[in-house]
């Protein structure tokens, strides 16, 4: 009984962490977002295509990068190009 007790604390206790850091991460991205939002106000009177081409590579670099302190995943590491798993270019659309 107490030890089933003990299980359920360290769940309920690593579901806590878990919350608090997705909580964390939606703050920081709401902040960013803001942010964005008045970059934006500003660089409709400037150049907004160069202002939006420019946002959409830092996003896209961002996404692709991996968080600094996300371990990397065995299905991120199955994606590689150097994978024998993965289908070569040339075996793509032969028809």
């Amino acid at each position: 009984m107490e030890l089933d007790l003990a299980h359920n604390k360290v769940k309920l206790v690593d579901e806590q962490c878990q919350r608090q850091e997705l909580s964390h991460r939606l703050q920081q991205t709401t902040a960013e977002l803001e942010c964005c939002r008045r970059e934006l106000e500003v660089a409709r009177n400037s150049n907004p295509r160069q202002w939006l081409a420019k946002k959409w590579t830092n996003m896209r670099t961002s996404a692709a990068a991996p968080a600094p302190d996300a371990p990397s995943s065995p299905a991120q590491k199955q994606r590689s190009p150097t994978s024998p798993s993965s289908p070569r270019p040339s075996t793509l659309n032969k028809s």
